[in-house]
């Protein structure tokens, strides 16, 4: 049994076709593993039925699960903000609410992140194990933009966006002032803040399973990426490593 905590926030938007058939199978990963946690659950504005679904779910373990909602679409990094200050254990971290990364993966990048000392845990499904099931227009368009991360803005890290990561509380609580992005690009502005301020980090690879067909137009979120890098720059988020 892992000797620590756990926070898992689960950000979810129009999940209803599979969330409660997720939510019950990362329940019980979690009680199985022996570990102390709780899940957080937090609706950014869903207009079907999935705050009804999480509320159902919620009232069923009320002890260990904590439900928050929005009633109007404030973006990912919005919702994981509110989330994490409500969290209570000794690691927060947050997985996406379709499981594309199979929930398994989240034990294993908390025991690495012990095994290390890590401050920071990040999964990375740009290996070959998940190449397998990904489009090659989203494998390559991902394997571009972190290209260009580390280029441009020297981060060590080969995934930004992977919706799986975890972090000691009092390392995360310390950034989550800093961050200014309330959508998508939170995941990789946190990470850039992390690394500026030389928190300690460890990576493990991730395998996906596909449950649907992605509907994220590559080519519009590439360009609000390199948008975004640019932005991230003038900030003075570029990396500053030893010679």
């Amino acid at each position: 049994m892992l000797n620590t905590s756990l926070s898992i926030v689960v950000p979810f938007y129009n999940e209803e076709v599979a969330l409660e058939e997720n939510l019950v199978t990362l329940f019980e990963t979690l009680k199985s593993s022996g570990l102390r946690f709780e899940l957080i659950l937090a609706n950014d504005g869903s207009s079907d039925q999935s705050l009804k679904i999480a509320s159902s779910f919620q009232a069923r373990h009320p002890s260990l699960i904590k439900l928050l909602s929005n009633d109007v679409n404030r973006g990912r990094g919005y919702v994981l903000k509110q989330a994490f200050l409500v969290a209570s254990m000794d690691h927060l971290g947050y997985i996406d609410a379709d499981l594309e990364i199979p929930e398994h993966h989240i034990l294993e990048l908390l025991e690495a992140m012990l095994s290390s000392g890590a401050d920071v845990g990040v999964g990375d499904k740009t290996k070959p194990s998940a190449s397998k099931v990904r489009d090659f227009h989203r494998m390559l368009a991902t394997k571009i933009l972190n290209g260009l991360l580390g280029f441009c803005l020297n981060s060590k890290f080969s995934d930004h966006q992977c919706g799986l990561k975890i972090f000691k509380k009092e390392a995360l609580l310390s950034l989550l002032n800093k961050t200014n992005e309330d959508r998508w690009a939170f995941d990789t502005e946190l990470l850039l803040l992390a690394q500026r301020d030389n928190f300690a980090s460890v990576e493990i690879g991730v395998s996906l399973r596909r449950k649907r067909k992605s509907t994220v137009s590559v080519l519009k979120t590439g360009f609000m990426f390199l948008r975004k890098i640019v932005s991230f720059w003038k900030r003075g988020l570029r990396i500053q490593r030893p010679s």
